[in-house]
């Protein structure tokens, strides 16, 4: 069972296969990993969940996470992530199987 939860926030990068150029999403992608303790210490794991933010979703996001200071890809506790995140992200890591009676990042 997992331990615990990390989102990496994201915007996905876009290869121009003519050109070569590398564009960004407009949005943020949330993504969720699980982390485990094992005998050998701790260990990540890849979950299917993701999340594609809005516009909108992403500008508030912005405002607590200005891409000058967080660029625009970033690891964070679940938890901690949850906490100024906008409705639908709290909701979406709400749904996540929970650790010991609450979310733990």
């Amino acid at each position: 069972m997992a331990t615990s939860y990390d989102v990496n926030v994201f915007m996905r990068e876009f290869i121009d296969p003519v050109s070569g150029d590398v564009f960004l999403d407009d949005c943020f992608t949330v993504a969720v990993y699980e982390y485990y303790d094992t005998s050998f210490g701790s260990s990540v794991k890849d979950t299917e969940f993701r999340l594609r933010l809005s516009l909108e979703e992403t500008a508030q996001v912005l405002v607590e996470n200005p891409v000058e200071e967080f660029g625009t890809d970033w690891w964070e506790s679940a938890q901690g992530f949850s906490e100024t995140a906008p409705a639908r992200v709290q909701a979406f890591l709400n749904e996540l199987p929970v650790l010991g009676g609450e979310l733990v990042g």
